[in-house]
């Protein structure tokens, strides 16, 4: 049995009773060892911090090793990337395999530390890191750091041994491996999608989105202001956010400062499939504002349940969704419109309804076995070496 290290860009926490936790649910029980091969001895590598206070309920279990902390782009220094470069390189050279999910400083470092050790390394590349600065930095030097970034990602990328995309084609064109035989295509948000468009069961002029709230980049806040034009044409008209994260608060701060805070209901955390599935179905419109995406696993999940669904024109989401269900990312007005047109007029509604319902059958688990068997294979050829 072999061993291998999985580098992911979450921050976690360790609590005094020793439970280490996190705001991804992906990372709970053993589901974050699925990133690498089966059948091998795993470890977990992340930013971790020792703290009874932040909300993460979700337990992860089996090994976890800590990395030095630090919070966002502002957070890291001249002392903080060598002692992170230097735990990365400790880690790859007691391992088999690094598994590495990039675009970011943790994903990038690990490959970089993987190829000075002779460790094989295999990334999942799960988004352009160009939208995420985007959304995160301040204007100053954004140019230069965009570029560093860019070329620090595509570096990475063709140092690895095997890549895998969650897109069919967007990312692979920007950030592609030394040679096409390296590169893997399919995305871990496998559905089962129904039949038929079911019978309306939505909560009318209900407004669905989820996503991660620790940084701003899945443009809840825009979904938030679009919430004023919106109810000028559907006075019910309400807005269900999931997620959590270090940004809520400003979150809640733009609802009262909108004052919306009647309509808009905030939702900390789902627990599986079945609370997911419930939040989704009550869904009149599912929407996806994202201003950074890879494959979006929610936007998925609800057009495998028939419901219309908007998003943004961002990475993978124009894989997914008919471009007159697209709108440009940052912008409210567009946002708002799209939204209201499928809250008010039902023939659109269910027109977008059975689109989006035929777009996610390519996304079943039976049709991905193909493109998952070859990755695994991979994986495995890897961690034999």
């Amino acid at each position: 049995m072999g061993r291998f290290a999985i580098f992911v860009e979450d921050r976690v926490f360790r609590r005094s009773d020793g439970d280490v936790v996190s705001t991804n649910r992906r990372l709970e029980d053993r589901h974050w060892q699925e990133l690498g091969p089966a059948g091998h001895e795993a470890v977990l590598c992340a930013r971790l911090k020792p703290s009874d206070d932040e909300v993460a309920p979700h337990v992860i279990d089996g090994t976890v090793i800590g990395l030095p902390y630090y919070k966002g782009i502002a957070g890291t220094n001249a002392l903080k990337l060598p002692l992170l470069f230097m735990k990365a390189l400790r880690i790859a050279r007691e391992v088999d395999l690094v598994v590495a999910k990039c675009p970011g400083l943790v994903g990038n470092l690990a490959v970089f530390a993987a190829r000075l050790t002779g460790t094989p390394a295999a990334v999942h590349f799960v988004g352009d890191i160009v939208d995420s600065i985007s959304s995160s930095s301040s204007a100053r030097h954004r140019q230069l750091i965009k570029w560093l970034a860019t070329k620090m990602s595509q570096l990475a990328v063709r140092q690895a041994a095997a890549v895998r995309y969650p897109t069919q084609a967007f990312l692979q064109s920007k950030y592609g491996a030394a040679d096409s035989s390296r590169q893997f295509w399919y995305t871990d948000a496998a559905v089962e999608a129904l039949d038929t468009v079911p019978t309306p069961s939505f909560v009318p002029g209900r407004i669905v989105a989820i996503g991660t709230q620790e940084v701003m980049y899945k443009g809840h806040d825009f979904l938030i202001r679009a919430m004023l034009t919106i109810r000028e044409k559907v006075p019910g008209a309400t807005l269900v956010l999931v997620g959590n994260g270090a940004c809520r608060g400003q979150l809640v701060d733009l609802v009262d400062e909108l004052d919306l805070r009647d309509c808009v209901e905030f939702v900390d955390f789902l627990d599986g499939w079945g609370e997911v599935s419930a939040v989704l179905r009550s869904a009149h419109v599912f929407a996806m504002p994202s201003l950074v995406e890879g494959l979006p696993r929610a936007l998925l999940e609800a057009m495998s349940l028939g419901t219309a669904c908007v998003g943004t024109e961002v990475a993978g989401i124009p894989e997914l969704l008919p471009r007159h269900l697209l709108v440009p990312s940052g912008e409210v007005a567009p946002l708002a419109d799209a939204i209201t047109r499928l809250l008010t007029d039902e023939e659109a509604r269910l027109q977008a309804a059975n689109e989006c319902l035929e777009r996610s059958r390519p996304f079943t688990a039976e049709a991905l076995e193909p493109n998952i068997e070859a990755w695994q294979d991979r994986l495995q050829e890897l961690i034999a070496r």
